[in-house]
């Protein structure tokens, strides 16, 4: 995500963005910042490994619930028959 998109997004203007990272590295110091983003990068990392099986299984589930579905469409018109 570019940073322009990422600060349209949290509608916050780059000196507001420029204030939050120097209150940052007040209170935090320069030696935790990388630490800091190493473990942003494995939550986030985390969020999208979580969010894509579970669109894996809601799609694996509809695709179930469609053959089930099939599969009692051919049975009525079988009795049909």
């Amino acid at each position: 995500m570019k940073m322009e998109s990422l600060l349209l997004f949290l509608d916050i203007s780059s000196g507001e963005f420029l204030l939050i990272l120097v209150a940052i590295v007040l209170v935090f110091g320069p030696r935790k910042l990388p630490e800091m983003a190493r473990q942003l990068g494995k939550g986030m990392n985390e969020v999208r490994r979580v969010t894509n099986e579970l669109r894996r299984e809601i799609r694996e589930e509809a695709k179930k619930a469609e053959r089930e579905m099939n599969s009692g469409e051919d049975e009525k018109k079988k009795e049909a028959s």
